[in-house]
């Protein structure tokens, strides 16, 4: 089974381009969703309920992301603390869905993560598509679709400072233009992967 990363930074397409993956039959790993779950595990609740005080739980005593979210993204130091608790759950449950993907024969597979080398994730893919767009593009993306205001959506941009990657990974997607230009050079894409195996 080939494994593929895509990254990117925040709303630069990274899920546009999973999912157009998603709907040609491929399998797809959200490292964003296994956060979530991550987040509602017990331990890994104590523990970053620990780190960041009780604000940070919703009515229904879960963990509200956009309250954890606030503090992380505007504290280096705090979004470092909450990768420390998370990102070991995180990187088992991603390496045992590999397993249970290859062992029902899946060819190709899919791993979105926004900080797939920063996890270390890079390690358990055979390629990485590095998913690009301009900051202004980022930000306008994030407050149009996300509701985030400026302020917030530059922090975030910010945060995320995965843009050193890009040498690193083995095919860049520009996404500055339409949906169908992006789907049509996915489509490409997918092509060299398929022949790759």
């Amino acid at each position: 089974m080939k494994k593929v990363g895509i990254t990117g930074s925040i709303a630069s397409g990274k899920s546009e381009v999973s999912r157009y993956y998603e709907r040609k039959g491929y399998p797809v790993v959200y490292e964003d969703e296994v956060g979530h779950l991550a987040l509602r595990d017990a331990h890994i609740m104590a523990e970053t309920v620990r780190a960041f005080g009780t604000s940070i739980l919703g009515v229904h005593g879960d963990i509200d992301r956009k309250a954890l979210g606030r503090i992380v993204f505007s504290d280096p130091q705090a979004l470092l603390r909450l990768n420390a608790i998370v990102h070991p759950w995180m990187i088992d449950h991603t390496l045992a869905r590999f397993q249970v993907l290859e062992d029902a024969h899946h060819p190709l597979v899919f791993l979105e993560a926004a900080i797939l080398f920063e996890m270390g994730l890079d390690a358990s893919v055979d390629w990485v598509i590095f998913v690009d767009a301009t900051r202004k593009t980022r930000i306008q993306r994030l407050v149009e679709t996300r509701g985030y205001d400026v302020e917030e959506a530059r922090k975030r941009v910010m945060a995320q400072r995965v843009g050193r990657h890009k040498s690193k990974s083995h095919f860049i997607l520009r996404n500055e233009g339409t949906l169908t230009a992006l789907h049509k050079r996915c489509g490409r894409l997918l092509i060299v992967l398929l022949a790759k195996e």
